[in-house]
């Protein structure tokens, strides 16, 4: 037996190591696609420029005298003098670095945040399943969308709704699609419609995690309560909800048989004081 787990030890130790360079290869990957994908961007926005427009050619003019010519060439250096001297040419009809930054702005995409952009950001969020008694609650998932939102400044409430269906169940999902178009398209009455429809499904999943939570032999009453009373109000931190007369009665019934022998009949729920 003992050789066994030490193989598998061993295997498992194994997988981990050739698993470790196939994560930085997934990763060069991934940045390599972002390069391409912004390549192609830029590639798409130089095309749209419109073409240059050249001067028309100037139309053959008689040969010059030899006098002509030598007024024709002094002429040309001065003004090439000047040319270099006038710091209108210098300043004017060339742009800034003020100037060059506005037009490399204007040539950007108009969409900021694209579709893939949104989907590699709903890969770091964690999906939300009411149905699930592993999943966080809704007041934790809409805080992780605000989150990773904060950062994003141009991000469109139709990249909200599309964000929250992309990191939610089939049921969330189906109810998110049977919302009106006015609150579709905005973010802060899907939010409300969204804790409206599931804050009681996690009361219901926090009563039943609550029943399957029992006192251990070797578990302080103390601990126990704590670990109880996280199970049956999840996220919610009120001192009044402890007054609860079912609260205290499933608290009472997952007691350690041997504690609740101990209290006997002092152990009223209406009567006791937690």
């Amino acid at each position: 037996m003992q050789h066994k787990d030490a193989k598998i030890n061993a295997l498992e130790d194994q997988l981990s190591t050739y698993s470790s360079p196939n994560d930085d290869l997934t990763q060069q990957l991934d940045d390599i696609s972002d390069e391409l994908y912004r390549l192609r961007e830029l590639i798409q926005v130089y095309q749209k420029k419109p073409e240059p427009r050249w001067a028309e050619p100037l139309s053959a003019s008689p040969p010059l005298s030899k006098a002509d010519s030598l007024i024709s060439i002094n002429i040309g250096r001065s003004e090439r003098l000047k040319t270099k001297s006038s710091p209108a040419l210098t300043t004017n009809n060339f742009p800034s670095d003020a100037s060059r930054k506005l037009l490399h702005t204007a040539v950007k995409p108009a969409q900021e945040e694209t579709l893939r952009d949104l989907d590699k950001l709903a890969k770091r969020i964690t999906q939300f399943n009411p149905s699930s008694t592993e999943s966080r609650n809704i007041q934790a998932f809409l805080q992780d969308i605000d989150f990773y939102l904060e950062a994003r400044p141009h991000v469109t409430d139709r990249d909200r709704f599309y964000l929250l269906r992309s990191t939610s169940s089939p049921e969330v999902q189906s109810f998110l699609d049977r919302q009106r178009a006015h609150i579709k398209s905005n973010y802060q009455l899907l939010r409300e419609a969204l804790i409206e429809e599931f804050k009681s499904s996690e009361s219901e999943h926090g009563v039943f995690t609550a029943l399957e939570t029992k006192q251990g032999r070797h578990k302080t009453p103390q601990a126990f309560y704590h670990r109880f009373r996280k199970a049956y109000f999840a996220a919610h931190d009120n001192p009044v909800l402890e007054e609860d007369v079912n609260f205290k009665t499933f608290f009472l019934r997952n007691l350690h048989p041997g504690l609740s022998r101990l209290l006997g009949i002092i152990a009223c729920p209406r009567t006791m004081s937690i």
